[in-house]
């Protein structure tokens, strides 16, 4: 045999016996290693991010600083204009029925919330301290409730907007959610402001659209 022979012979025995070393001993090159070391990362990190996007983690976090809304019925129908053409009428949880045209010559606004709604105390204090810088002749305040009586009973609900304003009249929408069809109300805190026609010249959705800066100009505007 040959001297060129016998080193092709050896070099194969040789690449022979590194092969069998690598898979007797699991060696295997470092770039591999670090290969797999990432993947034992990144596979359980990817499962857990696909929890938090499905779960809709993310979402409230990105929404961080932004209202607090909670969304109720959809309503395909289009916002009135003029409720007091309408001759709107609201009926308190004590049978009392609130003739919205009756408060022609103010500006009326109507605050749709819940109690347990994340947004709606910092809104209804917003709208407490805004009643409290205008007169009775000036701006009447609605509030109106979309919880269920299960949710909220009629004396927690009494005693929930007393805490903020005990001149309020207390309204509840929560069977047909009459009153929230008619202003097309999608999410909860919603404030719609009406000028001394009736005509809804505003709607803010959350407290930071319906910060107190924003409704005092508005209500100023339309005084």
């Amino acid at each position: 045999m040959s001297t060129e022979d016998n080193n092709l012979n050896q070099n194969t025995e040789n690449h022979r016996r590194v092969h069998y070393r690598l898979v007797r001993y699991k060696k295997v090159p470092k770039s591999y290693k670090k290969f797999i070391n990432l993947s034992i990362v990144i596979f359980p990190v990817s499962i857990i991010l696909v929890f938090l996007i499905s779960g809709g983690v993310f979402e409230n976090m990105f929404n961080e600083g932004e209202p607090n809304t909670t969304t109720i019925p959809d309503n395909p129908t289009e916002p009135p204009t003029e409720p007091y053409q309408s001759d709107i009428t609201l009926t308190t949880i004590y049978g009392q029925t609130i003739r919205l045209a009756n408060h022609q010559g103010k500006v009326v606004i109507i605050f749709f919330f819940g109690t347990h709604c994340p947004g709606c105390p910092e809104q209804s204090s917003i709208l407490a301290d805004i009643d409290n810088i205008f007169t009775s002749n000036q701006l009447y305040i609605v509030p109106i409730c979309l919880d269920t009586t299960a949710d909220t009973s009629n004396s927690e609900l009494d005693d929930w907007l007393e805490g903020y304003n005990p001149n309020w009249p207390i309204i509840r929408d929560n069977v047909q959610y009459t009153y929230a069809s008619y202003f097309n109300i999608a999410y909860k805190p919603t404030v719609k402001i009406l000028d001394k026609n009736g005509n809804i010249e505003a709607t803010m959705v959350g407290p930071a659209q319906g910060s107190f800066n924003n409704i005092k100009t508005e209500v100023d505007a339309l005084l």
